[in-house]
């Protein structure tokens, strides 16, 4: 019988985290299953994040995003080396060199805990998530509402969003995700081979692309 892997996942209660536990009650893998322990698993897939990735990001978040990436290295520290580690990072980090320093605090942020794993773990998947979005009304109940899907559907654009409908942006639909990760996590877990990952199927949407979709 083939092992069934424990991955370890943070954010349990987060909107991507919730989705993945409730895709995997419906369709198991064979492969791995999630868990909240700390105590007992196999594989730590860090996927919460606390703040806000709303543009500009004030000085003051940008502390508080900078505290937070130096206590992930330092808790990334006390994981023991032959554990593997799954990242949820941001397609934000491509893009760094075109955004002012307000902007990018989140993103480079993500970068240096990028680097960090790649530098000192030995096995490790990165997963660049990119803006998500769901048809799926009833999940905008408990996504963030700093995300840009959830201020469509909520109605809460701001100034900056009005100025900014036409402007093309990449963003992957909820499902899409799910199925990519999962089909991501089992290959690596069955193949250890390192590697960042971007996801494919990536629609690129203006912001009245993406309101013709969720107000339709």
């Amino acid at each position: 019988m083939i092992k069934k892997y424990k991955v370890h996942i943070t954010g349990w209660n987060g909107f991507l985290a919730t989705k993945l536990r409730q895709y995997l009650t419906k369709f198991p893998s064979d492969v791995f299953e999630l868990t909240s322990s700390t105590l007992d698993y196999d594989i730590y897939f860090d996927l919460g994040s606390t703040i806000s990735t709303q543009t500009p990001i004030p000085k003051d978040i940008c502390k508080k995003i900078n505290r937070e990436t130096i206590s992930k290295i330092e808790m990334y520290d006390q994981i023991p080396k032959n554990i593997p580690i799954i990242f949820g990072s941001s397609t934000g980090v491509l893009t760094l060199y075109n955004k002012d320093d307000e902007s990018s605090c989140y993103d480079v942020c993500k970068m240096m805990l990028e680097n960090w794993i790649t530098y000192f773990k030995d096995s490790y998947l990165i997963l660049r998530i990119d803006n998500i979005y769901s048809l799926d009304i009833s999940d905008y109940s408990f996504m963030k509402k700093d995300r840009v899907p959830s201020r469509v559907y909520h109605n809460s654009l701001t100034k900056e969003d009005i100025h900014q409908l036409n402007i093309i942006d990449t963003y992957l639909e909820t499902n899409n995700f799910l199925i990519e990760t999962i089909f991501e996590i089992e290959k690596f877990i069955l193949t250890r081979e390192s590697k960042v990952y971007t996801y494919k199927n990536i629609e690129e949407l203006t912001l009245l692309d993406l309101i013709k979709l969720l107000k339709r």
